[in-house]
């Protein structure tokens, strides 16, 4: 009998002998199904057991949750992180939940869990009022805790207790200010405008105000047309409005339409 990488294998007899090739293990003939066997186990299965002594150690960390060209949370808004794993993990939580360990400002903030799959983790925090780091939230190195859970490779040993990883950093992209919340977009409102009638071939300019709210930090323009859903005729009982635009610079609030009442 004779043991490779811990597995012990029963020397067999094979019809297709090597002629003239001597061995003192096979009994006096090296066998070629012998010599492939031993081939095979020593090439293939040796590194399938490294492979599964592997523990899953953290790939790398992201910061989610702002759309594309802002840079802050406010309050009530969910900072999200998400841990990603060198292999597919298995997450047991019946002795503690997981979580990730936030810098805002001086201050730190758990991210609890709030799912798991294949290979990550993702975690979440509400901005709260007093929460504030105009230089970005940041999750420091090793911020990762385990909190008595288990997280295990499918079907191989655990990832490391205390699991060692380096520092994700927000950045200016990541800033936070939970003083209030986000703030709301310009709106815009317009008011009536009303004249006598007048007698035949007479016409009268009439004026609509159109207001922006709260004035714009940069320039608005807005377009508008007639919606043709009156009771009077265009071209009959007023002069046909093909269209136009208003542009408000930064921090003009009002502008008007003129439109011409016969």
């Amino acid at each position: 009998m004779m043991t490779i990488s811990g597995r012990v294998f029963q020397s067999m007899t094979m019809r297709a002998a090597i002629p003239g090739v001597r061995d003192s293990v096979c009994g006096g003939k090296a066998w070629a199904g012998v010599v492939a066997f031993v081939l095979l186990v020593l090439i293939g299965a040796a590194p399938s057991s490294r492979a599964e002594a592997q523990a899953p150690t953290v790939e790398r960390i992201v910061f989610l949750g702002l759309a594309d060209g802002d840079s802050t949370y406010y309050r009530g808004e969910a900072v999200r992180v998400r841990v990603a794993f060198t292999r597919h993990i298995a997450v047991e939580t019946s002795g503690g939940e997981p979580h990730v360990e936030l810098t805002v400002g001086a201050a730190t903030r758990r991210a609890e869990l709030v799912a798991w799959k294949l290979n990550r983790m993702d975690f979440r925090y509400v901005v709260q009022a007093d929460d504030f780091d105009g230089d970005g939230v940041s999750l420091p190195a090793n911020g990762l805790k385990l909190n008595g859970a288990a997280v295990t490779a499918r079907n191989g040993p655990a990832l490391d207790v205390n699991p060692a990883h380096g520092a994700a950093e927000g950045g200016a992209s990541r800033k936070v200010d939970g003083s209030g919340h986000r703030p709301q977009g310009p709106t815009l409102s317009a008011g009536g405008s009303s004249a006598a009638e007048g007698g035949s071939n007479t016409e009268t300019d009439l004026e609509f105000a159109v207001w922006l709210g709260p004035p714009a930090a940069s320039r608005v323009t807005v377009a508008y047309a007639d919606a043709g859903s009156g009771t009077a005729t265009a071209g009959v009982d007023y002069a046909a409005i093909g269209g136009g635009t208003l542009t408000f610079e930064p921090g003009e609030t009002l502008k008007t339409v003129s439109v011409t009442v016969r």
